[in-house]
């Protein structure tokens, strides 16, 4: 069967199909299709393509009609599941025309991305949505373009591609360097996202949104599991990471209840960097498995002339948990000016392993953490509160600090750093373990470091 370019109807096959003026949908669609079915096409690159190069388009189903791609030689960088765009001469204008692709029901396997949103005036709408298997990225809008799917959403990568990323399950991103806005995606309640692979990847992520709006629903798992031999680095399941302020905001918003896992070296929960902003949840999770893997990380970073610089910011909600089983790796860490962290009340921040500190500033970095906190290390030299270098700031309003190994202390302000006990505070060093509950030190001349307290203090 050929391809149909202008198609009136449904279609069935193993060709890839074109829409390039309106339609409504009345029956089921089931592509199948072989790398070489894919690429003797006539240059279409994906397996439904809806085009607004022309003019406005609108392709939609009726309700509970499915559509199934199937690419049955997995693992080739080349396929597409779906792609709506309007991009003229690989130029996107504000300007352009209209598209708009509304499904019901929607499976897609082993596509290296399985649907792709190019351009300004651009909308997907997927009410139920199953990518599995995907290679690069499972939902991937870009150059002001938006994708909204609905609850339950799977959107897996797995067997990822060797090498090294970025690959991200949800990406958003800005190709087209000119005065476009950011991109955004929206995903329902329950979703499951997840980026694994068993063999090392560097640099792959759950979520990555590096220029424009990330909001996921409810009670979503979050996840990169990437087999870890030693090269496995930088997997973070969260990634936020700006671009200049007046070009808009970059921003991750994730519901209530959410799960959020690492299992590779280097790996963080969350990461916000360069005017990115990470929104978490009540009652959410964060659990990281490997070493030098932070919960929660922001940082500042200069990225020069053309995109600016900035720190990252990162909030969350109400009885929020962060474990961390790694050496080194820190529950929440903000490092480099204009960076800050916000926890509301009840957070409760658990390492395990040496080296983790529980609360980390360094370099003018900002935590904030509300009443109710609990703060636990176990391991050696892991301390709860840890502010170090000039403009470094800790606040902590009420709660627990407890340290159980050697040589770990309390509260610790360093080198110019400031932490601030306020409401009742209980701190515990574990006797016998050199440990220590408050422990203050200045790196000489004006770099004075501070621990003050305005509450009950056991």
């Amino acid at each position: 069967m050929g391809m149909l370019l202008g198609c009136d109807v449904a279609w069935a096959g193993d060709k890839p199909v074109l829409y390039d003026k309106d339609i409504t949908l009345d029956t089921n669609i089931s592509l199948e299709m072989s790398v070489n079915d894919f690429l003797n096409t006539g240059g279409l690159d994906a397996a439904l393509t809806v085009s607004g190069k022309n003019n406005d388009v609108a392709v939609k189903s009726n309700p509970n009609q499915k559509v199934e791609i199937v690419f049955t030689d997995p693992g080739t960088p080349l396929t597409r599941g779906i792609r709506a765009h309007n991009v003229i001469d690989e130029k996107v204008l504000s300007s352009s025309k209209d598209v708009l692709v509304e499904l019901s029901d929607v499976t897609i396997k082993n596509a290296n991305v399985g649907v792709i949103a190019n351009g300004t005036n651009v909308v997907v709408s997927l009410d139920k949505v199953h990518i599995a298997d995907a290679k690069a990225q499972a939902l991937y809008a870009m150059n002001a373009a938006t994708i909204i799917v609905g609850d339950n959403a799977v959107l897996a990568l797995n067997e990822s591609q060797r090498g090294s990323g970025p690959n991200a399950a949800v990406r958003v991103s800005r190709e087209q360097r000119n005065e476009l806005e950011g991109s955004t995606i929206i995903i329902g309640d329950y979703a499951t996202i997840q980026n694994h692979a068993d063999h090392d990847r560097k640099e792959n992520y759950a979520v990555n949104n590096d220029y424009g709006i990330v909001t996921i629903g409810d009670y979503a798992k979050i996840s990169t599991n990437i087999a870890d031999s030693g090269q496995a680095l930088n997997n973070h399941a969260v990634v936020s990471e700006g671009q200049r302020k007046d070009f808009g905001r970059t921003v991750v918003t994730i519901g209530k209840g959410a799960e959020i896992s690492t299992n590779s070296s280097s790996s963080f929960g969350l990461r916000a960097r360069t005017n990115g902003e990470i929104f978490l949840g009540s009652d959410s999770k964060i659990t990281t498995h490997k070493d030098n893997s932070h919960g929660a990380y922001a940082a500042y970073d200069n990225a020069g002339a053309m995109w600016g610089h900035g720190g990252g910011l990162i909030s969350l909600a109400d009885d929020v948990r962060v474990t961390t089983h790694g050496k080194g790796s820190h529950g929440l860490f903000a490092t480099g000016v204009s960076t800050d962290i916000f926890a509301a009340h009840g957070l409760r921040v658990t390492t395990n392993e040496a080296g983790a500190l529980g609360l980390y500033a360094r370099d003018s970095g900002n935590i904030e953490v509300g009443a109710g906190a609990v703060i636990e290390t176990m391991g050696a030299d892991a301390h709860g509160v840890f502010s170090e270098g000039q403009g470094s700031s800790v606040s902590v309003g009420g709660g627990s600090i407890a340290v159980s190994g050697k040589g770990a202390v309390a509260v610790v302000a360093y080198g110019g750093g400031s932490a601030a006990l306020h409401g009742t505070q209980t701190l515990k060093a574990a006797p016998g373990e050199d440990a220590l509950a408050i422990f203050a030190q200045g790196a000489g001349g004006t770099h004075v470091s501070r621990v003050t307290g305005n509450g009950k203090m056991d």
